[in-house]
C-alpha cells in the first residue's frame, strides 16, 4: 500500500514539474550586440568563456525577475554592432518587425531558420551595449548635481550604455529600459602594475559590471537609470614587475595632513615632503655661483642654457631625520633638445635636462649619504610589457586578450644610480611623478628590494627584502618619489 502511494506521489510530482516547464513563458534572445567608440573592453564578449558566462547569467536573471525561460535561435550570435550609436537607437525603436522578417526569410539552401526550442516564444529580448568616450558624454549629459559631485571624487575613465527591450509576440513593448554607467577608479591605487591602454577592466570585473547592469535592467522594482561602478584596472602582464610581486604583501599608505603613513614591523612610519624649489646657477660675473671644477666641466659639455640647482626637502618623522635632495639641470628648450621628448616637471612647471655624471646629491642633515647620476628615457631590452596578455593578481596564470603577440621593451623615464650609504643603489622610474601610475623599482647592491607605485607619493608598495631597515627603505621611497622625477 505504501509503495503504491509513493508511486502515486512521484507521478503527481513529475506531472507538476512537467506542467511547470511547459507553462513557463519563453523569452527568445533575438539580438544581443555591442558597439564601441572607445576602448576594446566590450570585445571581451568575443571570448567563448565570457560569452557563455554572461548568457548563463542573463538566463538566470530572466528567470528570477521575469519568470521567463531563455531560448536562442540557431543563428544566434553575440557580436560587435557595426551600426553607429544613433542608428542603434532607431533600430531599437521597434526591433521585432525587422527581426521577424529576417528570421523567416528563405536562405540560399531554402531552409527556414528555427528556434532551438519547440515551444514558440512568448516574447523577444533585444540588448545593445554601447561604450562611448567619457569626455564627449560629459559634455552633453544633464546629470544630477549630487551624481556629478560623486564623479568628481573619482578618476572617471569610461561610459557605458545598456539598451534593453523585451517585445511580446503581439508586438507589445513589455520592457523598454536604458541604463547609463560610468566606470571609475579610486584616486589612490591599491594595485601595482601597468594598466592596459585599450582595456578598462579585468575579465572578472567586466563580468561583474555586466551582471550588475542586467540585474537592474531586468528587475522591475529597481528604477536606477544612472550608475557608477568603481573597479581596478586591467593590468598588463610583464616579466619584471608581476613575477616579483606575486604573492607578496602589498602595503597601502595613507596620506593625512600631507604626511604619508604606513606600518612597518608593527610600527607606523611617517614621511613628509616639502615643496621643491630651485636656485639659478650663475656662470659669469661678480655674482658667479661657486661650483666644483668637475661640475663646471660637465656644464660646458652639456651645451645647454640657464642652469639650476633643483632642490627638495623631506623628512622621516619617526627616525627624526631631515633630508635634502639637490640636483643640477639645465632648462630644456626645443632648439636645444631637437627631436627629444620634453619631460615637464608637474610641480615646478619647467622642462629640463639633468646634467650627466654623479653631480646629484641626497643629504641627511649636513651629511652626504648619496651621490648619483641620472639617465633619461632608458630602454631596457630585457624588461618587456606583454600587451597581448593580462596579469591575474597573485597568480602565475595570465589571460590572453589578443592572438597577436605584442611584447614591448620597457622604457624608463629616469634611471637614478650611484651610491647610497656606501652601497650601490639604483631606482628605475616608470612614469613621471604626477602621472596616474608611476612605478619605482628600488635596488641595493644589485638586489631588488622594493617596488612601489603611486601618483605623487608611494601609495602602495611591496618589500622584497625583509632584512632592509625602515631607515634605508624610507630613504629609497623619499628619493624615488621626489617630485623632481
Amino acid at each position: 500500500m505504501n509503495t503504491m502511494f509513493n508511486k502515486c506521489l512521484l507521478i503527481i510530482f513529475l506531472t507538476c514539474q512537467l506542467s511547470s516547464v511547459i507553462s513557463q513563458p519563453v523569452l527568445e534572445a533575438a539580438n544581443i550586440s555591442y558597439h564601441t567608440n572607445a576602448s576594446k573592453t566590450l570585445r571581451y564578449l568575443e571570448s567563448s568563456a565570457i560569452k557563455s558566462r554572461f548568457l548563463t547569467s542573463v538566463d538566470s536573471m530572466a528567470n528570477k525577475f521575469l519568470s521567463y525561460k531563455i531560448s536562442y535561435p540557431t543563428n544566434f550570435s553575440l557580436k560587435e554592432n557595426s551600426v553607429a550609436p544613433k542608428g542603434i537607437y532607431s533600430l531599437l525603436n521597434n526591433p521585432l518587425d525587422p527581426y521577424l522578417a529576417n528570421k523567416l526569410s528563405v536562405k540560399a539552401n531554402n531552409k527556414l531558420e528555427a528556434p532551438t526550442s519547440n515551444i514558440p516564444p512568448n516574447a523577444y529580448l533585444f540588448l545593445d551595449i554601447i561604450e562611448l568616450p567619457l569626455l564627449t558624454v560629459l559634455a552633453t549629459q544633464e546629470w544630477d548635481s549630487v551624481f556629478i559631485k560623486q564623479l568628481d571624487q573619482k578618476n572617471n575613465i569610461a561610459y557605458y550604455q545598456f539598451n534593453l527591450k523585451i517585445q511580446g509576440a503581439n508586438k507589445q513593448m513589455l520592457v523598454d529600459r536604458k541604463l547609463e554607467l560610468v566606470l571609475s577608479r579610486n584616486k589612490q591605487t591599491s594595485v601595482i602594475g601597468f594598466s592596459h591602454p585599450d582595456i578598462n577592466l579585468s575579465a572578472a570585473s567586466f563580468l561583474i559590471m555586466l551582471e550588475s547592469a542586467m540585474s537592474i535592467l531586468l528587475d522591475s522594482t529597481n528604477d536606477t537609470e544612472l550608475l557608477q561602478i568603481t573597479a581596478q584596472p586591467a593590468i598588463i602582464a610583464d616579466n619584471f614587475i608581476q613575477p616579483n610581486i606575486r604573492n607578496q604583501l602589498k602595503i597601502q599608505t595613507v596620506l593625512k595632513n600631507n604626511i604619508i603613513q604606513y606600518p612597518r614591523n608593527g610600527v607606523n612610519q611617517f614621511l613628509r615632503y616639502q615643496e621643491p624649489n630651485y636656485t639659478p646657477i650663475v656662470l659669469k660675473g661678480k655674482n658667479k655661483t661657486i661650483i666644483s671644477n668637475e661640475l663646471n666641466e660637465a656644464i660646458k659639455e652639456s651645451k645647454g642654457k640657464d642652469y639650476l640647482f633643483l632642490k627638495e626637502e623631506s623628512r622621516d618623522v619617526l627616525a627624526d631625520k631631515n633630508y635634502s635632495l639637490q640636483t643640477v639641470a639645465s632648462i630644456a628648450y626645443p632648439d636645444v633638445i631637437g627631436e627629444k621628448t620634453l619631460l615637464v616637471n608637474k610641480k615646478i612647471g619647467l622642462s629640463f635636462q639633468f646634467i650627466a655624471g654623479a653631480h646629484h646629491y641626497f643629504f641627511q642633515d649636513k651629511d652626504t649619504i648619496a651621490t648619483f647620476s641620472i639617465a633619461t628615457n632608458v630602454i631596457d631590452a630585457n624588461n618587456r610589457k606583454l600587451y597581448h596578455q593580462l596579469a591575474i593578481p597573485n597568480d602565475s596564470m595570465t589571460v590572453s586578450v589578443s592572438s597577436i603577440e605584442k611584447a614591448v621593451k620597457q622604457q624608463y623615464t629616469y634611471h637614478l644610480y650611484g651610491e647610497l650609504n656606501g652601497k650601490a643603489f639604483k631606482i628605475l622610474c616608470s612614469g613621471l611623478n604626477g602621472n596616474y601610475e608611476s612605478i619605482r623599482e628600488c635596488y641595493v647592491n644589485n638586489k631588488l628590494v622594493c617596488i612601489a607605485q603611486g601618483n605623487q607619493y608611494p601609495e602602495v608598495f611591496t618589500v622584497l627584502d625583509n632584512t632592509i631597515s625602515p631607515l634605508i627603505l624610507n630613504q629609497l621611497l623619499l628619493l624615488g618619489f621626489s617630485s623632481l622625477f
